[in-house]
């Protein structure tokens, strides 16, 4: 059977799992699913999607997001191809990281958010490990397990800033300032025993998540796409968003940094101008990371990733800095 074309269009959501080679061991310490989880970030904020909510484990990840921007191919696409290259390099890996093509569902929202997102949660106690505690052990284990979103759901920790919460907690019905308690115990509920009724919601269509209605409408609009009958408001994989030019963005970068464009192609220690450059390109110019380092007269794409990485743990720090940056984004986003 041929599998199903990818849906996109503007404000689509999607239920995403990407599903990691068995041989790969795509994430082997903290250091890297810390990694993911900051490339995650970034893609979400260039490709500006929402990010609902999100869980990794050693096989694989899952995601709920959405994009207003109907670019989910491209948005995955850097993701994975950006961690790829920070895994093989970190660790000599030779091989494909990924298994096969990402999976993804168009979720009907905002009605199958609330136990999608659960199911996504509670993956992080499916291991043979934790499903041999009682309860309590599996509500203990959830609600440590750092490496998801649930932890920002529930109010514990510090909170991720790409994760929209409201979006999911807006489905309760409890006070505003009682969601999130609300949403840990919604997650805790189903502890003991599997959401039967969802988990035949979820096997119903390979290409939909939803009510029959809206499976149906997708199911229609996916056999005129595969027909020709393309709709208007339908692509598959869509095309590369053309961002602003190289050109241009230097042009901006020197003018508000006040100096002279070839500090941008010299490497400098402790001067982040290359660094800002790198972060802005991959940013505003929706350049590869391999594309950049062309740009910018580095040797590899990798070059560019340390870059990118140093920049945004200095803007943690360099208030100066970072009003910089952003008045850079405002006057690049006009």
């Amino acid at each position: 059977m041929a599998r199903p074309y990818r849906i996109q269009f503007p404000g689509a959501c999607y239920h995403v799992q990407i599903r990691f080679s068995s041989d790969a061991r795509a994430f082997r310490d903290e250091k890297d699913y810390a990694r993911f989880i900051s490339m995650l970030a970034d893609a979400a904020k260039k490709h500006e999607v929402v990010v609902y909510a999100f869980c990794l484990l050693k096989r694989d990840a899952e995601l709920v997001v959405q994009t207003p921007r109907a670019n989910l191919s491209l948005f995955l696409q850097g993701l994975q191809t950006g961690y790829a290259r920070y895994h093989h390099q970190k660790y000599r890996f030779e091989g494909p990281l990924v298994r096969d093509r990402f999976r993804s569902k168009v979720v009907e929202a905002p009605r199958c958010l609330l136990p999608l997102t659960r199911s996504v949660h509670v993956r992080a106690i499916q291991t043979s490990t934790v499903r041999r505690l009682d309860k309590a052990g599996r509500r203990k284990w959830l609600t440590a397990y750092k490496w998801s979103s649930y932890r920002t759901h529930i109010g514990q920790g510090k909170p991720l800033a790409m994760i929209d919460t409201r979006g999911i907690q807006s489905a309760l019905k409890e006070p505003l300032a009682a969601r999130a308690r609300a949403y840990k115990a919604y997650c805790e509920a189903c502890l003991g025993a599997s959401d039967k009724a969802f988990a035949q919601l979820m096997k119903a269509s390979p290409i939909a998540l939803g009510s029959d209605a809206f499976i149906a409408k997708l199911k229609q609009q996916h056999t005129s796409f595969v027909k020709g009958r393309k709709p208007a408001h339908f692509q598959v994989y869509g095309h590369r968003k053309k961002g602003l030019s190289a050109t241009k963005i230097l042009q901006v970068l020197a003018r508000e940094l006040d100096v002279d464009r070839q500090v941008f192609f010299e490497q400098r220690r402790r001067v982040m101008y290359r660094p800002i450059a790198s972060y802005i390109l991959y940013r505003f110019g929706n350049l590869s990371q391999d594309e950049i380092a062309k740009v910018l007269k580095l040797n590899t794409g990798a070059a560019v990733s340390v870059q990118m990485k140093r920049i945004q743990q200095v803007l943690k720090d360099d208030r100066k800095l970072a009003a910089q940056v952003s008045r850079i984004e405002k006057a690049l986003s006009t």
